[in-house]
């Protein structure tokens, strides 16, 4: 069965694509965003159900091998599994192919809660000659293709992101944010974010709020704080942070800049792993939840937001002063 993207925009969507029982989803696409929402998704409501989530990349043969120890050492006591197989190397196709075709014809009951995810960073998957893989699970289990977001309707799929996040902007301002991100949908959903933290409490926005936000940013220098933070330069970090608050940039922004980089910190380079431990990370992440909520009134104190900030860019770039933001924290 094959179904598109335009088919799965809410949650209600997804649990009915897993009510369907399928034992196996190939989820392919040429957007890389879209791709990994999708699994997410997918993922969110399979972990619920008490699933444990394995994520395999297929690039190499150890790979392959490393799939094959999965299935052989899956238990009757612990088989709710839902397997994601990267598969961007189509010389590995044919090997998929014959593993997947011996999982479908497994009676076997170790293997009755078994989920596998196949995604694939590629819209002209099905047009490949020969392609077994396709038609087998198309025959046997769920295919799921994201249509490619051209840009000419760039503003109509940002109206309807805005709307699922519970704001409503009319299309000419969604038209006039796609021409700003020149197309880039990766881009175009940092700007839906941005307005959903900065306009958290209000619906209906208008383009005059937006080109303010939208303007603003590309002139103020958020990358390099972000940068700068990782790199471990606290001189730099506390310099640019400063410019920003004299500029006036929103602190919302600021705090997901940096809580986004804290979720990712283990992806992005194993030098900040040296400095910074995961333990350290999840302090951190604290402490920016906490100044959210100081800022969004849910916490009453009369500690400066933008002080409080400082310190953690501080801690961030040379975690010895945590022990201040402790002392700092048991003051609100």
């Amino acid at each position: 069965m094959q179904i598109t993207f335009n088919h799965l925009d809410n949650n209600e969507n997804y649990y009915f694509l897993i009510k369907n029982k399928a034992k196996i989803y190939l989820v392919y696409s040429d957007e890389l965003f879209l791709l990994n929402e999708t699994i997410d998704n997918i993922y969110t409501i399979y972990v619920k159900l008490d699933y444990e989530l394995i994520k395999i990349n297929i690039s190499s043969l150890e790979d392959i091998n490393y799939l094959n120890e999965h299935f052989n050492n899956i238990s009757l006591l612990n088989n709710k599994k839902i397997i994601n197989i990267k598969l961007n190397n189509k010389k590995y196709f044919n090997i998929i192919t014959d593993i997947i075709k011996n999982l479908l014809n497994q009676n076997n009951e170790i293997f009755v809660e078994i989920k596998i995810i196949i995604s694939i960073l590629d819209n002209n998957f099905p047009l490949l000659k020969n392609n077994e893989l396709f038609q087998l699970i198309n025959n046997y289990g769920i295919v799921i293709k994201i249509p490619k977001i051209t840009k000419n309707i760039l503003g109509m799929w940002i109206q309807k992101r805005l709307y699922l996040q519970n704001q409503i902007l009319d299309l000419n301002s969604c038209n006039w944010i796609a021409s700003m991100v020149e197309g880039n949908l990766l881009a175009a959903y940092q700007e839906i974010i941005k307005l959903g933290l900065i306009f958290y409490n209000k619906k209906q926005l208008f383009l005059e709020d937006i080109k303010r936000i939208i303007v603003n940013s590309s002139k103020f220098n958020l990358y390099d704080l972000r940068k700068n933070i990782l790199l471990g330069d606290t001189n730099k970090s506390i310099n640019i942070l400063k410019k920003l608050q004299y500029e006036g940039e929103n602190i919302s922004l600021i705090i997901w800049g940096i809580v986004e980089d804290m979720y990712n910190i283990q992806k992005i380079d194993h030098n900040i792993l040296k400095r910074l431990s995961i333990k350290d990370s999840f302090k951190i992440l604290e402490y920016l939840h906490m100044l959210d909520c100081m800022i969004k009134g849910f916490k009453t104190t009369n500690i400066n937001t933008w002080d409080f900030l400082e310190m953690i860019v501080i801690s961030i770039t040379n975690p010895k002063f945590l022990t201040l933001l402790k002392h700092k924290k048991a003051l609100i």
